[in-house]
């Protein structure tokens, strides 16, 4: 990567136009609330994920504004707003008693900066900057057992677990930093995905800046560049709650990759891929497969730029997910599911991993990209070559372990549809349509008139998963991939 990426943004403190649909919350709703309106911080930030939870167990979506009763007291109308704010990453929310209205638009940039190919060195450069400045320092335990120096200017080490990417150690990281490192006005995040997430939601919650260290592949390519952070709700699925947040600068470390285990780097290879199906202007697809294939930090350290810089444009174009940046969840609407089935039902070391449940998700979506006639024959079998060639899918006895259940359980589809009802992205439920990314070709979107999301009915749900349960399965129990050229849906 030549010198750094800038990555520009834009966006209100919380959503503030006005919707179609309203959600009024009562005193009867906040009966089963326990907040003590004379009490800490704590206890306030408590409240709000129980709100939250409240509104999950209504299946309130995205879509829907909320506003309150007149007759709640101010302290409740506070709660109300503060819990929509950080519901499914921002909902909008109207007080009837207050005249006033989120209209400040906020816009900045940051840079993405690669270091050289050397541990010591990134070590040398967050000391140097520690010296010129105080930071909070979180950072994923596995970092610190291989690049031990990094210890020395660590306050708080962090388990790299979703089943602990959870309010509890969100409160936790804010108590540590508000009681012992109040003087610290920034967080320097050393870690992945997980640690990254909840990292920055801390340092939102406490009005503070950050900046990001990826430690892995899939957080390089994709959760350091767009702005998104949070924290699960069991047992309603990943990031139900977080902020729009973005970060001072990025800082990349190839080298961190070289003690990336190999299940950690497939992960992180299905969101490159992903970027790869995805990009109108991506360089040769299969040559990227190839390469993935490989497992090798320095020969996929030249299409870094190119993977991360298609992301970075999309988020300067769409920073709050409002429109096209939607298209980034393509394989994750499945995806999703099977991690929420995943962490409800195994151990978090038996767990999915994102990456791994995305290159599933990819799968998926490609059937249905085919079987909704969006996308032609010849692409169709291309993209599944693609996958095959990187080795991105788990094998359907590891996705056993790590749901809990066989692929083919006839079980399996309607418990991963009831976990997409739920998903911070969608406004449906199994009498309606869900709404996927699907494809007409590589770097080509199906489009819905003016959405960027395909309608798809249960019932054609329930066809494409026959039609997926039978590829997925065939593409373990052969040694030539050629077979998949007679595949159809």
């Amino acid at each position: 990567m030549q010198n750094s990426i800038q990555v520009r943004w834009h966006h209100a403190p919380f959503p503030s136009e006005m919707k179609t649909k309203w959600h009024t919350w009562t005193r009867n709703d906040l009966k089963q609330i326990s907040h003590d309106f004379s009490g800490s911080w704590q206890k306030h930030l408590h409240a709000c994920f129980q709100v939250v939870r409240s509104a999950l167990n209504m299946s309130l979506p995205r879509s829907v504004g909320w506003t309150t009763s007149p007759d709640l007291p101010a302290e409740a109308r506070l709660l109300i707003r503060d819990a929509a704010r950080m519901y499914k990453r921002g909902v909008a929310f109207h007080d009837p008693c207050s005249e006033e209205t989120a209209t400040e638009t906020l816009s900045g940039q940051y840079q993405i900066r690669q270091t050289e190919e050397n541990s010591d060195e990134l070590t040398e450069i967050l000391t140097r900057k520690m010296a010129d400045k105080a930071y909070f320092t979180l950072a994923d335990q596995n970092i610190l057992r291989h690049h031990v120096r990094l210890n020395q200017i660590t306050h708080m080490p962090l388990e790299a677990k979703e089943s602990l990417k959870t309010p509890e150690t969100l409160i936790r990281i804010v108590e540590c930093w508000d009681k012992f490192h109040q003087d610290k006005e920034t967080a320097l995040i050393i870690g992945g995905g997980i640690i990254s997430d909840i990292g920055a939601f801390a340092a939102s919650i406490l009005g503070k800046s950050f900046i990001l260290v990826p430690s892995t592949l899939l957080a390089m390519v994709d959760a350091c560049i767009g702005g998104k952070c949070g924290i699960n709700i069991p047992p309603f699925g990943k990031n139900q709650a977080g902020y729009f947040a973005f970060p001072d600068e990025v800082l990349l470390a190839p080298s961190l990759l070289r003690t990336l285990p190999e299940r950690e780097f497939r992960s992180g290879s299905a969101e490159c891929l992903k970027h790869a199906f995805l990009n109108p202007e991506a360089s040769d697809i299969t040559t990227l497969a190839g390469e993935l294939r490989q497992l090798n930090p320095e020969t996929l350290a030249h299409r870094l730029p190119e993977l991360i810089r298609f992301k970075a444009d999309l988020v300067s174009r769409d920073p709050l997910d409002r429109g096209e940046r939607a298209i980034l969840n393509f394989g994750h609407t499945l995806g999703h599911a099977l991690e929420a089935i995943s962490h409800s039902r195994v151990e978090d070391q038996h767990s999915i991993r994102h990456g791994e449940a995305v290159a599933v998700g990819m799968l998926f979506a490609l059937i249905l990209s085919r079987q909704t006639q969006q996308l032609p024959d010849h692409c169709y079998n291309a993209l599944i070559q693609n996958i095959y060639e990187s080795r991105i899918l788990p094998h359907p006895e590891e996705v056993k372990q790590y749901l809990g259940m066989a692929p083919d359980d006839p079980h399996l589809p309607d418990i991963a549809w009831s976990y997409m009802i739920h998903d911070k992205k969608s406004d449906h439920n199994k009498e309606d349509s869900s709404r996927w990314i699907l494809l007409s070709g590589p770097g080509r979107i199906a489009r819905d008139q003016d959405a960027w999301t395909i309608p798809v009915s249960y019932q054609d749900f329930l066809k494409a998963w026959q039609t997926f349960i039978h590829i997925y399965l065939e593409l373990f129990l052969t040694s030539s991939s050629s077979k998949i050229f007679s595949w159809k849906t």
